[in-house]
């Protein structure tokens, strides 16, 4: 529906590409940093991946830089990163694993590939989650995290479109603000980490980025 399109949360959905894209390139290019091969990245509930597509296909160099693990209960969206994926796969040399895996199974800690993670980030997974399973979560994955690591939890604000994407999409979240976000990450954050939060340019996805020292 093009009405629900226009929406701020829609569109936030569309902006918050451009940083995960950010953050990947930014993960890649630390291997130069680190002294490492390559730089690990996991993506969290991570549908079909197309940011990491968009950066191999501005910059395929990075490929050869990145090992990175997506993460999604949905074994249909994850056939559909791994087809769009398979020739930048070959062309550029990125180390790729899709895991069919769901929360329960992160929570037990059964996923694999996560240890010493440069970026770990989860776009719109964490919105759906009370927030005790938010701080088990989040903390399970802050702990695999290589020191200087980061990770990024995506939280859609409170805000005026919440009873039309909720009525019109079967959009229904679990909306946070800074404050209830900063307060969160008190629970998990290990000491001495830096967090912030930051937000795509509508102002409507928030994102709670945990620096480990």
């Amino acid at each position: 529906d093009l009405f629900v399109c226009q929406l701020p949360p829609a569109q936030a959905v569309v902006n918050r590409m451009q940083l995960m894209q950010l953050w990947i390139e930014k993960a890649a290019l630390s291997t130069t940093s680190l002294a490492k091969e390559r730089a690990k990245v996991a993506s969290i509930g991570s549908g079909p991946g197309v940011e990491l597509e968009e950066v191999l296909t501005r910059h395929p160099a990075l490929g050869a830089m990145l090992d990175v693990t997506f993460v999604d209960q949905d074994p249909g969206s994850l056939a559909h990163a791994e087809q769009r994926l398979s020739p930048l796969v070959s062309r550029t040399g990125l180390q790729l694993t899709a895991s069919c895996e769901d929360v329960r199974s992160l929570l037990r800690d059964e996923v694999e590939g996560l240890e010493d993670s440069q970026l770990i980030y989860s776009a719109g997974l964490f919105d759906y989650l009370d927030d005790n399973v938010f701080i088990r979560l989040a903390r399970l994955l802050v702990s695999k995290l290589a020191p200087g690591g980061v990770l990024k939890i995506g939280n859609m604000r409170k805000m005026t479109a919440r009873a039309a994407m909720e009525y019109m999409a079967n959009w229904d979240l679990i909306y946070r603000d800074e404050a209830q976000l900063f307060a969160l990450a008190t629970e998990f954050a290990p000491e001495g980490a830096d967090v912030v939060v930051e937000e795509e340019a509508a102002g409507v996805n928030l994102f709670l980025s945990v620096t480990v020292k």
